[in-house]
């Protein structure tokens, strides 16, 4: 296995949203040398491969994940706001 090509896959798994990475990138890793070997294909090629599987992948993970968070902030806000109108309801019952 070429050490460059190694080296740059490891910059392919940083494409992974940072979670993902913390979870699975050692295994990624592995799973690429193993790739590697079990197919017999150079590592350049196993490499185009893998930025390929990466460049249709990844974005995707990185946008589920930003509308996620974009989700639970929604969820936040609207259940602040329920709760306040709520408040004001009691608040003029009291008056």
């Amino acid at each position: 296995m070429s050490r460059v090509a190694l080296r740059l896959y490891r910059i392919v798994v940083r494409a992974y949203p940072r979670e993902f990475r913390d979870e699975y990138g050692d295994d990624m890793v592995q799973t690429f040398l193993d790739r590697h070997r079990y197919e017999r294909a150079s590592a350049w090629t196993t490499l185009g491969r893998e930025v390929f599987d990466a460049a249709t992948v990844a974005p995707n993970m990185r946008w589920e994940q930003s509308m996620n968070r974009i989700v639970g902030v929604a969820a936040v806000t609207a259940a602040t706001d329920h709760r306040g109108a709520d408040c004001d309801r009691e608040h003029k019952r009291s008056d």
